[in-house]
């Protein structure tokens, strides 16, 4: 059986060996001194993260203005500190230089430790510790900059690409929305009278342009020969019965929509005379012409024409 010992030891190999691979997984582990919490989702744990860093940043550039400035408070003690040694040493030279050579040896030995040689020394000592500390924040802040501008970066690019989806998402869903709204359009005859093409025609001649070779094409100014219909359409839009045009004839004021059908009879519908001419036709239908392409859009046009 497992004893206790070895049950605690086995949970916690589990715990480092998921740490690791959470850590391996994860894009940012820390640097020193400042660690993301690995528990966490990515986008919560580096948003604390990017917190903690922009805090360092600060902390460490203010302690590196300071070292700067105890650096050069340091340079100017250590230069004073050489001045007075170089100004002792020239004085015990001076001083010895009428003595006899024991006298002068003597002298010379005594002015390896004289007070303020040794005070010079002191003060280079302590201008290199603070120019190790200089060094030291200066690379502190360089480090932590570049962590936190990839950090920036990473989150930038999450929330930016979260933005992104979400909007196309809603997008999606008001397309779906406009999709189901346009499929259920009426785009039936209605009570317009309906005819084939060559009913219509035989009725009053005044609707005929010209016949040629067995075509007959009617009289009329056309606005659009695109209009849709669910019924005349595939499922990705394309005509595949024939083209709906919107004409009017301003020999009989008549406003019709013709299905030019392949392979079928032509079919007319018959909206009627309430438009008189042809700046009321482009005035009622122009403004729907950017919109021929959108799915049953030939409701569009008998909606317009109810509406008169």
């Amino acid at each position: 059986m497992t004893t206790q010992s070895e049950r605690e030891q086995i949970d916690q190999a589990r715990a480092v060996a998921r740490a690791e691979t959470i850590a391996e997984l994860r894009r940012f582990t820390g640097i020193p001194g400042y660690t993301p919490e690995l528990g966490d989702p990515e986008h919560v744990s580096y948003a604390d993260y990017e917190l903690q860093l922009e805090h360092g940043l600060s902390v460490w550039s203010a302690n590196f203005d300071s070292a700067v400035e105890s650096v050069t408070r340091a340079t100017a003690i250590r230069d004073g500190a050489r001045k007075r040694m170089d100004d002792e040493q020239q004085r015990r030279i001076d001083e010895r230089a009428g003595a006899n050579r024991i006298s002068r040896l003597v002298g010379a030995a005594k002015d390896v430790t004289f007070p303020e040689k040794r005070d010079h020394a002191q003060r280079e000592r302590e201008l290199e510790e603070k120019w190790e500390y200089q060094h030291r924040c200066e690379n502190r802040v360089r480090e932590i900059r570049a962590e936190l501008a990839e950090v920036s970066a990473w989150l930038e690019l999450m929330f930016t690409t979260a933005a992104t989806a979400q909007a196309a998402r809603q997008q999606r869903r008001v397309d779906e929305e406009v999709r189901q709204e346009q499929a259920a359009r009426d785009v039936s005859s209605r009570r317009f009278a309906t005819f084939t093409r060559d009913e219509f025609a035989e009725q009053d001649q005044r609707r005929v342009a010209r016949v040629e070779r067995g075509h007959l094409t009617l009289e009329g100014s056309v606005l659009g020969t695109g209009w849709r219909q669910d019924s005349t359409d595939d499922s990705s839009g394309n005509s595949v019965k024939g083209n709906w045009s919107l004409v009017w004839n301003h020999l009989t004021n008549e406003t019709t929509v013709e299905l030019a059908a392949y392979r079928h009879e032509p079919m007319v519908w018959l909206l009627g005379t309430k438009i008189t001419s042809v700046q009321q036709f482009q005035d009622v239908f122009n403004p729907l012409q950017g919109r021929m392409t959108e799915r049953n859009s030939l409701a569009l046009v008998l909606d317009a024409y109810e509406a008169l």
